[in-house]
């Protein structure tokens, strides 16, 4: 039961958001060495929006099933009502999650092509 979710401006781990990655503090050693990064690579970047300090996230209460969308999902299957969330947001929303699996695996930022519906590692043509 261990999980770290790395995000553009810090990290939750343990129920706990800090600013632990994403970016270098905005410091002057640090505005400098980001100058001194190749532009557009996978150089060191200054995040002025870091998370500061500590934040404790309260875990959400009840009974997995019983509260949320899963408790939705049910009950539409029940009454054939339309869920609050589509079958296409889950698909986008597990696009997002592959990629971002992918992205941290190869190393490199990869794009959506909207139109083929898959992940290239080059921005798509409009």
């Amino acid at each position: 039961g261990y999980a770290r979710y790395l995000g553009l401006n810090g990290t939750i781990e343990s129920n706990i958001a800090t600013g632990k990655g994403g970016g270098g503090d905005d410091t002057p050693e640090n505005r400098e060495r980001e100058r001194r990064s190749k532009p557009g690579g996978a150089g060191f970047n200054v995040n002025p929006n870091k998370i500061k300090g500590e934040i404790k996230i309260e875990p959400e209460s009840g009974t997995p099933g019983r509260n949320g969308h899963t408790q939705n999902w049910i009950e539409c299957m029940r009454s054939r009502k339309t869920p609050n969330a589509c079958v296409m947001t889950g698909y986008y929303h597990s696009v997002a999650s592959i990629m971002t699996h992918q992205s941290g695996y190869v190393g490199k930022k990869l794009y959506w092509d909207s139109k083929k519906e898959v992940i290239v590692d080059y921005p798509p043509k409009a």
